[in-house]
């Protein structure tokens, strides 16, 4: 940052490299690769040896996904059916559980496992790994599930006749409240603090498209929308929670970035103390 030089960490002739992501202990870094076929996963060590191993072939052979979790594991579905987790060492662990199921994807949090089946409903279950019982959750047709930080709640994607809802649901998956409702959603994501919930809202009006980006205010009940028309925005919050840097696709294809400001200032309402009002500028 200081030098403003950039030093690849990985080139591989004619292959694609993407999906980046850091360990929660920054040490490692799982990324993937691929040309013609599936992709392969691969972890890279960032200490100065700058060991690598591929997943795939080493290791877990049929990754079909694989992503961190808070505790530095890795998780994944498997082409065989079914999960697995893994450390960094890559020692791979089937989930026993879940070895007969065809997963769509699936979320590990607090010794839980929120999880989507390849069914015709795509319905949603929930695996509790202490006592290794199943449920079935009543929702149906879910895309997506986002625990919160503390596992406490969660966001549900579901999709309807007309287009997608956005839920914020218990830890159980009892749904709390619809947040939002609109021809698509994408990008929902939690902030730090797990105040406010940012997402990407597309919406037809007279004919038009149009993809804005809205802040949900959980002490509020209220969404405002900071950003009209993003084109394919990908978002990520600020450690702090008080910023989001915020990408896009231009005409030409270049990303254009930006970052918001989300400032909070106390105030007294009729409902009391405690409540916020986020004023927010871009740069």
């Amino acid at each position: 940052i200081e030098t403003k030089e950039i030093t690849p960490l990985k080139v591989r002739e004619n292959m694609f490299l993407g999906g980046a992501k850091l360990s929660p202990d920054k040490k490692h870094l799982l990324y993937y690769e691929y040309s013609i076929g599936d992709i392969a996963f691969f972890v890279m060590s960032m200490n100065e040896d700058g060991k690598e191993k591929d997943i795939k072939d080493e290791v877990l052979r049929l990754a079909m996904t694989a992503k961190w979790t808070d505790e530095n594991e890795i998780i994944g579905i498997s082409y065989a059916g079914g999960a697995y987790t893994a450390d960094t060492s890559l020692n791979d662990t089937p989930i026993v559980s879940l070895e007969d199921e065809q997963l769509y994807t699936f979320e590990k949090k607090n010794n839980k496992i929120y999880y989507i089946t390849l069914d015709e409903n795509f319905d949603m279950y929930i695996l509790d790994l202490n006592t290794n019982v199943k449920k079935k959750m009543k929702i149906q047709n879910v895309d997506e599930i986002i625990p919160s930080p503390d596992g406490n709640q969660i966001l549900i994607y579901q999709s309807t006749e007309t287009g997608e809802k956005l839920h914020v649901a218990d830890s159980e998956g009892n749904i709390l409240r619809t947040i939002a409702e609109g021809e698509e959603i994408t990008r929902a994501s939690w902030s730090p603090d797990q105040m406010m919930i940012a997402y990407q809202l597309g919406t037809i009006v007279n004919g038009v498209n149009s993809r804005d980006i809205y802040i949900y205010d959980v002490l509020a009940g209220e969404s405002t929308r900071i950003a009209v028309n993003y084109s394919l925005a990908e978002m990520v919050w600020s450690p702090s929670g008080d910023r989001i840097a915020v990408s896009q696709l231009n005409d030409i294809g270049f990303f254009n970035p930006s970052i918001f400001y989300l400032r909070e200032e106390k105030y007294q309402s009729d409902k009391g103390n405690g409540i916020y009002n986020i004023n927010r500028h871009q740069e």
